[in-house]
């Protein structure tokens, strides 16, 4: 459903591209056939990983978030590339009891010994790794930044006085 503009872009710049299905969201349940769901659609989406690794022989595997990961978890394990996840947003560490140590137990059982490199995106992200028992020798900080614009643009913003007090709402 989603990434159509990157579709786009890839094939501009003459490259394949191909999808895997994540046909629902990864939890936990306690309800058996929902359980069953969840456990059946994450198999579905490593088999469509897996096929996808052997047809494209990816140099390297970059995972963008937690939720993919998870899905593709079994298979990047076996695989042997370089496997780069980028941290957009910090592990959690206020959870229930129950949910924090699973949570710890993927970072530190799973993330950690799967990926070559962790990407976060500030000290603080990498400061919430830390907390979750994440080693910081697979740990690297990269801070996110915009592009400058080559030609400045027009705008109709307002401007805001500099003798003033002014408060700036960005959502």
């Amino acid at each position: 459903t989603y990434g159509g503009k990157i579709q786009r872009e890839v094939e501009q710049a003459g490259c394949r591209w191909t999808t895997a299905s994540f046909d629902k969201l990864l939890h936990l349940t306690r309800n058996p056939f929902e359980m069953a769901a969840v456990l059946r659609a994450w198999a579905k989406s490593a088999r469509q990983f897996w096929r996808i690794c052997k047809q494209y022989r990816p140099t390297h595997i970059h995972i963008t978030n937690m939720t993919y990961f998870l899905y593709v978890w079994p298979v990047v394990a076996w695989l042997s590339r370089p496997v780069i996840f980028s941290l957009p947003v910090p592990p959690d560490t206020d959870l229930a009891p129950f949910k924090q140590r699973l949570s710890n137990f993927i970072w530190r059982r799973g993330v950690q010994r799967v990926c070559d490199l962790i990407v976060c995106n500030s000290q603080y992200t990498l400061s919430q790794l830390l907390e979750v028992g994440v080693e910081t020798k697979k740990a690297r900080v990269i801070y996110n930044s915009c592009p400058e614009r080559a030609v400045p643009q027009p705008s109709r913003a307002p401007r805001v006085g500099p003798v003033r007090f002014n408060i700036v709402f960005m959502g």
